[in-house]
């Protein structure tokens, strides 16, 4: 939620995973600046801008905001997601997420914490939704999209 989160809202959620039993990593630096405090539990890293691929990778699940980045970057990754779109291209490709099995959208609200900690205790225990994200995983490794993208310029602008 680095680039377009809400900063109260992420201040909250980083908040709320005080005294959980996982390790957070939030490349979320931009965004606590802009708040007057926020308490970091010890269990959560922030940083600023990562190589979010690997990150993810390295992740049981992605608690995101919904951009397409953040969820290609989960799909690719083969991550279960838990999203909190800030906006309405975020919740529509986090519906897209949720249909396909394998995340859970909350709703935006002044501190969405208890409904973002509730869908990550679920779907952490998920194994049917894991699945479904490591299948799609597995689709989308099969496009190219550089090579793609790159077809599509040269036949629209010619070379």
């Amino acid at each position: 939620m680095g680039s377009s989160g809400t900063p109260e809202i992420v201040a909250n959620l980083i908040e709320s995973f005080e005294g959980k039993p996982y390790r957070v990593i939030a490349a979320v630096k931009f965004q606590l600046s802009r708040v007057a405090k926020v308490r970091i539990p010890p269990n959560v890293l922030v940083t600023d801008w990562l190589p979010a691929l690997q990150v993810n990778r390295m992740a049981d699940l992605a608690v995101i905001h919904g951009g397409v980045g953040t969820v290609m970057t989960a799909a690719l990754a083969g991550r279960p997601v838990v999203g909190v779109g800030m906006q309405m291209e975020q919740v529509a490709n986090l519906a897209c997420l949720e249909r396909l099995g394998f995340a859970i959208r909350v709703g935006k609200s002044r501190n969405p914490s208890r409904k973002v900690q509730g869908a990550i205790a679920r779907l952490l225990n998920d194994k049917a939704a894991k699945a479904r994200a490591a299948a799609f995983a597995e689709i989308v490794a099969q496009w190219d999209g550089p090579r793609l993208a790159t077809e599509k310029l040269v036949a629209h602008f010619g070379k």
